[in-house]
């Protein structure tokens, strides 16, 4: 049964491109296979288990659960979140695949729960945003609530990737394609004066930025959280 960093590149999960041959087989068999990793399985159950483009694999809610024995966190945080956005599996079947495969002692399980508290039932919509919130963790800084709507009055203005509401501090995580059109830039830049009109500060991150400058990028928002808490204290 193709299984770990082999069945996440079945399911072509995020950041799991690393080809390696993996196979899982139940404890009680002998077999040996060059180049391929072998692990022996009590637990691997038919719900475990599907076909997916003619391939014996395990199903992406165990993948996730085998991956977090063999991978570094940052790894199974991308591919745990692709999965969730792409639908293939649910916090829902995570969860109850944990309680019944998550036994004492079994490597990676706190890892991936600690990964599905974090989120509180909502996934960050891109690569990007997981990236983005690992380095604010990273930072020790206070995490943002994610997929805000901004209301004023009971209308809506607008919904952030990101927001301190409290704060009014909103952070936009922008891919080349946000702004592919006229008219979606047009829309962006009616939604950011509105934003500001209302007392809003807006701060944008881009893949560049979080690559190549996220020192700065995170002493920015540092500085912004710590400058509003002081603005609001004084009001």
């Amino acid at each position: 049964m193709t299984s770990h960093r082999a069945a996440a590149g079945v399911w072509a999960l995020a950041s799991t491109a690393k080809r390696i041959h993996e196979l899982s087989i139940p404890s009680e068999r002998r077999i040996e296979l060059p180049g391929v990793t072998i692990h022996r399985t009590q637990d691997l159950e038919s719900v475990d288990v599907v076909v997916h483009r003619a391939i014996p694999v395990t199903t992406p809610a165990r993948t996730l659960i085998d991956l977090a024995a063999v991978v570094p966190e940052d790894i199974l945080e991308e591919g745990l979140d692709d999965a969730l956005r792409r639908g293939l599996t649910s916090f829902g079947r995570l969860e109850r695949r944990l309680c019944a495969l998550g036994r004492r002692g079994r490597p990676g399980v706190a890892t991936i729960r600690a990964l599905l508290a974090r989120r509180g039932g909502a996934t960050p919509e891109s690569p990007l945003e997981t990236r983005f919130l690992r380095r604010l963790r990273t930072a020790g800084l206070p995490l943002p609530v994610p997929q805000y709507e901004i209301r004023h009055g009971g209308r809506f203005v607008a919904r952030s990737d990101f927001a301190y509401p409290d704060l009014k501090l909103a952070i936009e995580v922008d891919s080349y394609e946000h702004h592919a059109s006229r008219a979606r830039f047009e829309r962006d830049r009616k939604r950011l004066n509105a934003l500001t009109e209302l007392g809003w500060r807006v701060v944008h991150v881009t893949w560049a930025q979080l690559c190549n400058e996220s020192d700065e990028l995170i002493r920015l928002i540092a500085a912004l959280v710590g400058e509003r808490r002081q603005k609001a204290r004084r009001a």
